[in-house]
């Protein structure tokens, strides 16, 4: 990845708003701030040596911009390299302008030659604080997670993974495999040497089961977090014209699905987006009829089907046929009134929600009240406090299995004092140690070599 261009962006999310940010980070990122502010004269001044905020004046083509200036030295930034960020009134024009100029005037800096200052890449201001140690690769993801969390459940699950948790368990049994293939192959590499010490086949069955253990404890607690993050579901249920359709069309504000006074007009799980303070994937889906044969039997599978996946269940029932509702809902399911207008009862009781699609009565409050539901829905989470991307999970699993291969090999060797095939065990546990590595950062071969020398009186 190329870390030598110096890279711009507006910053600040797209529209109008108070105040912008135009951001630029790299190798002429110093220089080009200097030479787009009044504020200095003919001599390049040092880039502080800690982060500073500056009110400056902006001289670029025929404009003049006051701005304040936050400046990073490469050292303190979150990204490795020199970086600015400009807060400028929020007008996309004015950032876009500015970005532009500065951006130019990096280009034609002694020595560029307008390869050198460049538009950013998606994430590529991310990418250069993985590439420079400054975050781990799963704390980048929950960067990004967090960016795309839709409630707040995802994004506490998010929150997880930014603040290094999966990483810092990762580094631990990173350590313990990576110290434990360092005196395996002490005794490939070291054998003749009279201060080595491999570690015995007993050694190894109890370091490398209880890695196994741990790692298990977590995939078997912990929960799954895809980053392609999906909106909580809301399904409505209910028998044969009980209102839903209605309902969810009221909910909209606009006619999706067909009502009418015929049941069955529904066959299939009909799905909207639809913003409630939060957003949520409200589905519509066909009656609940008992011995429905054909057409209707493949509509009572796909309503089944949205039911087991929902995240929360409005059972919509007729207040005409009030005495015909369930004698159970689910926990997580809601009992809403509908069709409240036809039968004449719109008054609101604490414990009923009365709704009618027509005049609108307790829409606000059945949004209230599934707003609150959905805000409240815990986040799954194991021992560890942890909620894994399935590439986390996968990774674990692939290390599981090579340190249970490790420990079959020496587990056949229990009587001997050292490994006899000490080069096959050292191969699995280096496919474990890469496979924790992809959430960590790889060990490579002269950090297991480090441990060795650090950890062993070896070759004095």
């Amino acid at each position: 990845m190329d870390t030598l261009s110096t890279i711009f962006a507006v910053s600040s999310p797209p529209g109008v708003s108070l105040r912008g940010i135009v951001r630029f980070a790299g190798p002429a990122a110093w220089r080009a701030f200097v030479s787009a502010s009044k504020d200095f004269g003919a001599e390049c001044p040092a880039m502080p040596t800690s982060p500073t905020v500056r009110l400056v004046r902006l001289s670029l083509a025929n404009m003049s911009v006051p701005s304040i200036a936050l400046l990073f030295p490469a050292q303190r930034s979150a990204c490795g390299q020199d970086t600015v960020e400009l807060l400028l009134p929020g007008n996309p024009a004015l950032l876009e302008m500015v970005l532009q100029g500065v951006m130019e005037l990096a280009r034609a800096l002694p020595g560029g030659d307008g390869v050198l200052a460049r538009r950013a890449d998606p994430g590529e201001f991310l990418a250069r604080s993985w590439l420079s140690g400054r975050i781990g690769l799963s704390e980048a993801e929950g960067i990004a997670a967090s960016i795309s969390a839709q409630s707040a459940g995802q994004l506490a699950a998010a929150v997880s993974l930014r603040d290094g948790g999966l990483a810092r368990l990762a580094a631990r049994e990173s350590e313990e495999v990576g110290a434990l293939l360092a005196l395996v192959e002490v005794g490939i590499d070291f054998i003749d040497e009279s201060d080595a010490s491999p570690a015995s086949p007993a050694y190894v069955v109890e370091t490398a089961t209880a890695s196994v253990a741990r790692i298990e404890r977590v995939l078997g607690s912990a929960g799954t977090m895809p980053i392609e993050q999906a909106l909580p579901r809301v399904v409505l249920r209910g028998a044969p014209n009980a209102g839903k359709s209605a309902l969810f069309n009221a909910m909209l504000g606009r006619a999706r699905t067909v009502v009418s006074g015929q049941p069955g007009s529904t066959r299939d799980a009909v799905e909207e987006s639809v913003n409630l303070g939060i957003e949520v994937l409200l589905v519509d889906t066909a009656g609940v009829e008992e011995g429905a044969i054909g057409l209707g039997q493949k509509a009572q599978q796909v309503g089944d089907q949205a039911q087991s996946t929902a995240d929360l269940v409005l059972w919509c029932v007729d207040a005409s046929r009030w005495g015909q509702r369930p004698a159970e809902i689910p926990p997580n399911g809601m009992l809403v009134m509908t069709k409240c207008d036809l039968a004449g009862n719109e008054q609101t009781q604490s414990s009923i929600l009365h709704t009618s699609a027509v005049t609108g009565t307790g829409l606000e409050r059945l949004r209230d009240c599934i707003r609150e539901r959905v805000c409240l829905m815990p986040v799954i989470r194991g021992g560890e406090g942890l909620s894994l991307a399935p590439r986390h999970a996968e990774a674990l699993r692939c290390a599981v299995t090579a340190l249970q291969s490790a420990v079959a090999l020496a587990q056949a060797d229990l009587d001997q004092r050292h490994s006899r095939a000490p080069e096959l065990l050292a191969l699995r546990l280096r496919e474990a140690l890469d496979s924790i590595g992809l959430i960590a950062g790889r060990t490579d071969p002269d950090a297991i070599l480090g441990l060795v020398f650090s950890r062993f009186c070896i070759g004095k």
